[in-house]
């Protein structure tokens, strides 16, 4: 039973998100927001079979994955317009010593294959979804028309930063990019994060 959701099909201003079955367009339900529509998804999704529940989720997570990057890709990495992007998934974030791996990137012929662990997504609210998408997608960079994959501008322990501070060149501008940003993006729920 393939689940998705959007604006539209008949839900009121107050509730513009709608549940609905693409093969039937029936919608099951009208949210104010994704993250309550996602609620609705995984709860629909536990009613399923095993087997379709298990390639219905993954469908919907490849097709989410793909609408936000576009969406990225248009705004914030135009380099990227033009190369061949690929999406896949995993089920669950791969993890040791406390630290979890929410996506990857990579270099795949041409262009890019970026990874994203379905558990994971299907945890995140919308501004979560599009900063791991974000954060993959400035890893995968161009140079003389091949494919490369850019490493982190920053990378250091919470321990050092607890008792140190941003003591690195450039700490500073990382100061006042998190200060400036419009809002925390925690993740401590739902462990913590490293990329490739």
């Amino acid at each position: 039973m393939p689940y998705d959701y959007g604006k539209g099909h008949g839900c009121p201003s107050s509730k513009p998100i709608a549940v609905f079955n693409k093969e039937t367009g029936k919608v099951h339900g009208c949210h104010e927001n994704e993250a309550s529509a996602k609620s609705q998804l995984r709860a629909l999704y536990a009613s399923v079979p095993d087997a379709s529940k298990e390639a219905d989720q993954t469908a919907l997570v490849k097709e989410q994955v793909a609408h936000c990057a576009a969406f990225l890709i248009q705004d914030h990495h135009p380099h990227l317009a033009d190369v061949d992007m690929k999406y896949s998934t995993v089920a669950e974030a791969a993890g040791e010593h406390g630290m979890f791996q929410y996506a990857a990137s990579r270099v795949l012929g041409d262009g890019f294959e970026v990874r994203v662990a379905e558990d994971v997504w299907m945890k995140l609210n919308e501004i979560q979804c599009l900063a791991l998408l974000d954060h993959e997608l400035f890893h995968c960079a161009i140079q003389d028309g091949k494919p490369f994959l850019r490493p982190h501008d920053v990378e250091e322990f919470y321990g050092v930063i607890a008792r140190y501070g941003a003591w690195w060149p450039g700490g500073r501008r990382f100061v006042m990019a998190i200060q400036m940003s419009p809002g925390h993006i925690g993740t401590d729920e739902l462990g913590g994060f490293y990329g490739e």
